[in-house]
C-alpha cells in the first residue's frame, strides 16, 4: 500500500467510524456502560482494507493471516495484553481483591517469525516479549492495537485480551529497537522514529505520568471484556480509566519512549538516528477528532497545516535530507544482491525446464537448481554454461502470480 493509498484508506476509517459514534457510551453527555465505538462497525471497516486490498472475497477478508512472506518487509505492531495466570516466562499473577491473579505485559504481533537465539535475557537486561510464534488475522491484530479504552471495547484471542499498545510503548521506538538487535544481534545502520505530534510537558504532568503507569492498569483488568459484548460496569472503575488513561497514552518521550530510546541507542552504539515530531498544537488533537463528521476535511485540514509547518523549518529540512543520504546509500547496496530484486519487484523464478516444479523466490535458488540438478545438462553431460545458465534465469523471470 502507497502512502497516498493508506491515507485514503485512514479517511474511508473516518468516516466510517469516527464521524459515527454512538449517541450512548462513556464518553458522552449521559454516561452509558459501553466504549463510543461499536466493535461490529470497527471490525467491519478493518476487514474492508484488508479487502480492497486482496481483491479475493470476503473470506480472504475475515481469514488472511498476519503473517507474511520472509523476502518481504518485517512488520511488528503493540499490544497490552491481559491473561489469567502465569505469562510466557512463567511469571505468576498478581492478584486483585482476591480474585484469580492476572499477568498484563507488552505484547508484540510479528509478520515474521521469531528466529532469535536470545529468548531469556538480552543486553541491558532486556527480555524478549512474547518470543513464540503466533500469526492471527490482520483484523485482530488491528483491532487488538487500537483498543484504546472508552473509544474502544479490547478484543479476546485465545487465552488474552488485548488493549492498545500505547498502555506500554505510546512511542515504540524502544521496543522495536530492542527487538532488532535482538532478533539480528547488530546495531541498525539507521533508525528513524516518528511521532504524532510532540507535547510540552510540565514537571507536574510528567509525575502524573509516572503514577498513571501504575494505576491504570489495576483498572483496566477490571475492565476486560470481549469483541462486541455488552457488558455490566461500575462508575468507579470508569471514573478510575479516565482519570489515568489519556495521561499516560500521551507520553512519547519518557523512560519508555524518546528517552529510553535514545538512552538504549547510546548503550549499544547506534549513532545515526532521527526522531521526527511535529511540533505546536497537532498533539493537542484528540486520537478520534474527526470535523465535520461526515468528511472530517477540518480536522485533516489542520493536521495538514501544522505538518506542512514543521516541515519547513530549516532544521527539520536538514534533518530529512540526512536521512535521505543515508537510505540512497542502503538502497544502492542492496540493489547490487540479488536478493533486492525479489524483495523490490515481487518477482519469483520458474525453471523452463522442470514445468511441475514450483517457482523459486529467488534467482540464486534458481541458480542452484539449475547446476546442481542433472537434469540440467549441456553437450555430453556436462555442467551448463555460466552464459547458458543467466540466459535461462532471466527466461524464468516474471511477477509473482503472472506467467515469466
Amino acid at each position: 500500500m502507497s502512502v497516498d493509498q493508506a491515507l485514503d484508506q485512514y479517511k474511508a476509517f473516518g468516516n466510517d467510524i469516527f464521524g459515527k459514534p454512538r449517541w450512548w457510551h462513556e464518553r458522552s453527555l449521559f454516561w452509558f456502560p459501553r466504549a463510543k465505538y461499536s466493535s461490529r462497525k470497527t471490525r467491519e471497516a478493518f476487514q474492508k482494507v484488508v479487502l480492497e486490498r486482496l481483491q479475493q472475497g470476503e473470506h480472504a477478508a475475515v481469514t488472511e493471516s498476519f503473517e507474511d512472506r520472509e523476502d518481504r518487509t518485517r512488520t511488528m505492531v503493540i499490544s497490552w495484553s491481559v491473561k489469567k495466570g502465569t505469562d510466557n516466562n512463567g511469571k505468576k499473577g498478581t492478584v486483585n481483591s482476591g480474585k484469580k491473579g492476572t499477568v498484563s505485559s507488552g505484547y508484540i504481533w510479528r509478520s515474521y517469525q521469531f528466529k532469535s537465539k536470545l529468548r531469556s535475557q538480552g543486553p541491558n537486561g532486556w527480555r524478549p516479549w512474547n518470543p513464540g510464534d503466533k500469526f492471527v488475522p490482520i483484523w485482530q491484530v488491528a483491532r487488538a492495537t487500537t483498543a484504546a479504552p472508552r473509544y474502544f471495547e479490547s478484543i479476546k484471542i485465545d487465552d488474552r485480551k488485548f488493549w492498545d499498545g500505547g498502555m506500554v510503548a505510546n512511542n515504540p521506538s524502544l521496543v522495536a529497537l530492542r527487538e532488532i538487535h535482538g532478533l539480528h544481534e547488530t546495531v541498525p545502520s539507521i533508525f528513524v522514529s516518528l511521532g504524532t505530534g510532540l507535547k510540552q510537558a510540565t514537571e507536574q504532568s510528567q509525575t502524573a505520568r509516572n503514577h498513571a503507569s501504575e494505576d491504570v492498569r489495576p483498572a483496566l483488568r477490571r475492565a476486560l471484556t470481549i469483541d462486541n459484548v455488552w457488558r455490566k460496569q461500575g462508575f468507579k472503575k470508569y471514573s478510575e480509566i479516565g482519570r489515568y488513561w489519556s495521561k499516560h497514552m500521551t507520553d512519547c518521550e519518557g523512560d519508555d519512549g524518546t528517552n529510553g530510546w535514545n538512552s538504549h541507542s547510546d548503550a549499544i552504539g547506534l549513532k545515526k538516528r532521527y526522531r521526527l515530531n511535529v511540533e505546536n498544537n497537532l498533539a493537542n488533537i484528540s486520537l478520534d477528532e474527526w470535523r465535520p463528521a461526515k468528511s472530517g476535511e477540518e480536522t485533516l485540514r489542520s493536521i495538514q497545516e501544522l505538518t506542512e509547518t514543521y516541515l519547513s523549518q530549516a532544521d527539520t529540512i536538514n534533518m530529512i535530507e540526512d536521512i535521505a543520504k543515508e537510505v540512497v546509500k542502503i538502497r544502492r547496496n542492496r540493489a547490487m544482491t540479488e536478493r533486492w530484486e525479489s524483495f523490490a519487484m515481487d518477482l519469483s523464478y520458474t525453471c523452463p525446464i522442470c514445468e511441475s516444479r514450483a517457482p523459486d523466490a529467488n534467482r540464486q535458488a534458481l541458480r542452484a537448481h539449475l547446476e546442481e540438478s542433472s537434469r540440467h545438462t549441456g553437450p555430453g553431460g556436462t555442467q551448463l554454461d555460466p552464459e547458458v545458465v543467466e540466459a535461462m534465469l532471466n527466461e524464468g523471470r516474471g511477477r509473482r502470480g503472472t506467467p515469466s
